[in-house]
């Protein structure tokens, strides 16, 4: 008797999924049709109000570039670059940075607008130095915790 309701009762239920699976397609249609267009942001909210916890090592030989590309994606966020005192590389790169930040940003309040002749948003560059972990945690989570604690 199972043998011959298998048939129909295989093809009613996938004919009340396929059918439960339509109703939910229009019904998510219709909820996002309903949803407003996004807006501007929050005019109270400014990049600047933003911190960027950093924690660098050095081993990369494009280290300075790399972090110089980060920082100018950041717009005027506040960018900590933590780092190990016993990584003279990795603390040259950020303290390089940090100048160079320090540089443009006075250029700009003089009316300058950097190298490209382009006004550009300028993070505000921290190098932040810790003393290095014990062998039994992970370095860049005590930075990152050391980072936390004097990030606004």
């Amino acid at each position: 008797m199972t043998r011959r309701w298998a048939g129909p009762a295989a093809a009613v239920a996938t004919g009340l999924l396929a059918g439960l699976s339509g109703v939910r397609w229009a019904l998510a249609r219709r909820a996002l049709a309903q949803t407003p267009a996004p807006t501007a942001a929050d005019p109270a909210f400014s990049a600047s109000d933003v911190d960027v916890l950093v924690p660098i090592r050095s081993g990369d030989p494009l280290l300075a570039r790399r972090l110089a590309e980060s920082a100018a994606t950041l717009g005027h966020a506040r960018v900590h670059l933590l780092v190990d005192d016993d990584d003279a590389p990795a603390y040259a790169a950020a303290v390089s940075l940090a100048a160079r930040s320090a540089d443009l940003a006075g250029e700009a309040e003089h009316g300058g607008r950097g190298d490209s002749g382009a006004e550009r948003p300028l993070a505000q560059v921290q190098v932040e130095v810790f003393p290095p972990p014990s062998p039994a945690h992970n370095p860049k989570v005590e930075k990152l915790a050391g980072g936390r604690r004097t990030a606004q």
